[in-house]
């Protein structure tokens, strides 16, 4: 069952042209939380995680059965994860690619706690990245500002304005 998933992926991925594909990647990166000495997991994310220009692409992945899409009713937004866990563990295209910017998702986990601080503190100048974090985050940005999500970016812009 686990590599008929995987094998699907590769099926419904070789549809895809390159700059499609590139798109993919970007998706199912967002969907996986990299493990540090465990095995990586899925991560829920939500829509508006994703680049508008992806949501396309979404919906097809859905309707191939390589994701699900729900709902947060709390916060009333929409949800993608990927349909299972197999997928993350078999699937070798998902595993390079995972294993590629290992780096910059656990980096970017780190930058989702800064910036949810952030924004509990209603912006407050104060929770702003500074000195090696801001460092690191102008670095990261620098060579992945296409994996970055809009409030990601405002973040890091906002700390830089302010230093």
């Amino acid at each position: 069952m686990q590599q008929a998933l995987a094998n699907h992926a590769d099926a419904v991925y070789a549809e895809f042209d390159e700059q499609e594909q590139e798109q993919l990647r970007h998706i199912f990166l967002k969907l996986v939380r990299p493990g540090q000495g465990t095995e990586d997991t899925r991560q829920v994310a939500t829509v508006g995680q994703i680049a508008e220009e992806y949501r396309g692409l979404i919906t097809r992945l859905a309707d191939k059965r390589l994701i699900v899409t729900g709902r947060n009713e709390e916060r009333g937004e929409e949800t993608v994860e990927v349909v299972h866990e197999a997928l993350i563990r078999r699937w070798q295209t998902l595993r390079q690619w995972v294993d590629e910017e290992r780096e910059f998702l656990v980096w970017q986990e780190k930058l989702q706690v800064l910036l949810g601080q952030w924004e509990e503190s209603g912006q407050d100048a104060g929770a702003l990245l500074r000195g090696l974090p801001l460092d690191e985050a102008l670095r990261w940005s620098g060579t992945h500002d296409t994996h970055l999500m809009g409030g990601e970016r405002e973040f890091i812009d906002v700390s830089e304005e302010l230093t």
